[in-house]
């Protein structure tokens, strides 16, 4: 029976490792999360999934948008649409990041939606782009670290 319940899975991405460099405005980071050989013990996201939480943690206070591709490339991006890898994207104001007792990390989290995610080229992965919109630079390393977490549902 637990063939047709869905799975729960969720991807985060590694301060030290992902989203290390430095963004000017508009600039964006690729990534891809996840694991390349999902197996029924450590599924990640699917060929098919539903998109629930996408939440970022931050050093910086920034505006940011999430956006994430069916398959990986290498930008700039295309200019014919119909190639286009782009499934969908979540956009966080700097006013967005909140901190507990005014101190620490920026959190900025949107949970709650169901957007179809599916991925042609890697399945388990998720390709996800961090684009920095505030008129601030991204700090490299340690200055600007940030996780982007993931959460979605499978069959």
């Amino acid at each position: 029976m637990d063939n047709f319940l869905p799975q729960v899975w969720v991807v985060r991405s590694d301060k030290d490792t992902h989203f290390t460099g430095a963004l000017l405005t508009n600039a964006l980071e690729l990534e891809a999360l996840g694991d390349a050989a999902p197996t029924s013990s450590n599924r990640t996201a699917s060929i098919r999934s539903i998109i629930r939480r996408i939440t970022v943690i931050s050093v910086q206070n920034l505006a940011w948008d999430v956006m994430l591709f069916k398959a990986a490339y290498t930008p700039p991006l295309t200019v014919d649409g119909d190639l286009h890898p782009m499934v969908d994207w979540l956009s966080f104001a700097a006013a967005d990041g909140v901190r507990v007792a005014g101190a620490g990390l920026y959190l900025y989290t949107w949970s709650g939606m169901e957007f179809p995610y599916y991925n042609t080229d890697a399945p388990g992965r998720i390709h996800v782009g961090l684009i920095n919109r505030d008129a601030t630079a991204k700090i490299i390393a340690a200055g600007g670290e940030i996780v982007v977490e993931i959460e979605g549902i499978s069959a």
